[in-house]
């Protein structure tokens, strides 16, 4: 009995372990703004008038031109964002509480690019 039990007990915490996903990160200079794990930072404006957006741009890697804004909106729902315009592959606006953020995405010199305004 006690090795039926030790045997449950492993399969649930192992379950419970592969269950998690993965943990979401946020960008340095816009912390309220999740990233996809292939994004790297390129460029980060201020915006230079209160109530304007700041604008970022992202290098991605390791993922399709087509999949790339599928991915990133799960991300965003799962860190409760609801989309707001839905133009993939090309772009994406979402919205959580006060923030807004606008992707545009595109491909440059063979590299996939991510431009965020956001708010």
């Amino acid at each position: 009995m006690k090795k039926k039990y030790l045997l449950f007990l492993i399969l649930a915490i192992a379950l419970s372990i592969s269950a998690c996903g993965e943990k979401i990160t946020y960008s340095e200079s816009l912390p309220y703004l999740p990233l996809h794990k292939n994004m790297t930072p390129d460029t980060f404006e201020e915006p230079k008038v209160e109530g304007e957006l700041a604008k970022s741009t992202y290098s991605v890697a390791n993922t399709k031109f087509d999949d790339f804004l599928n991915e990133y909106e799960a991300i965003f729902h799962e860190d409760g964002w609801e989309t707001t315009l839905d133009n993939k592959p090309n772009m994406l606006a979402v919205k959580k509480k006060d923030h807004e953020a606008t992707i545009i995405v595109y491909e440059k010199d063979g590299t996939l690019k991510a431009e965020i305004m956001s708010k």
